[in-house]
């Protein structure tokens, strides 16, 4: 099952996901749009234009629940944007909630991003000012990945399989 999917029940043929898809990752069958797993960088554009909310997002709390009820120690890493996602509530709130779900720890991953950032500045040093295209973004690196490969180098493609 890929990270957005289809409901079959809702989907009334408007078609506006197939044509919003900056992937070309959705095609029709027996009148369904459907999404083509091999091709979605799972973006979620698809979910936002859907006026018919027949697009589903592949959940991970069951597990994530699992792990905190589990004997590992979980921390919870949030987006430096997580106040945009939850725009009803302070800063606050979001990270108190987080530890009473469970959380010991609630780090925002600019701590890392920024740790990245000197990573890549040695980086470009090193190569003499070689271009090189960065972004923490998962769809932009699924698209890059699946559509632009010859932006990927070769030695890394073969050991992300």
């Amino acid at each position: 099952m890929g990270v957005v999917t289809t409901i079959k029940e809702k989907c009334r043929r408007c078609y506006t996901c197939v044509r919003e898809c900056p992937a070309k990752a959705i095609k029709v069958v027996e009148g369904q749009a459907t999404v083509i797993e091999e091709r979605c960088i799972a973006c979620g554009n698809c979910v936002k234009v859907c006026r018919q909310e027949a697009k589903s997002i592949l959940s991970h709390k069951e597990p994530v629940f699992e792990m905190l009820e589990g004997d590992s120690r979980v921390i919870a890493c949030l987006a430096p944007s997580f106040p945009a996602a939850f725009d009803t509530v302070e800063p606050g709130q979001v990270v108190a909630g987080a530890r009473a779900l469970g959380f010991p720890e609630v780090w925002e991953v600019a701590l890392g991003a920024a740790l990245v950032s000197t990573a890549y500045e040695r980086l470009v040093k090193r190569n003499n000012g070689k271009m090189l295209i960065t972004t923490p973004c998962p769809a932009i690196v699924g698209y890059v990945e699946k559509y632009l490969p010859e932006l990927y180098p070769a030695s890394r493609r073969s050991s992300r399989r």
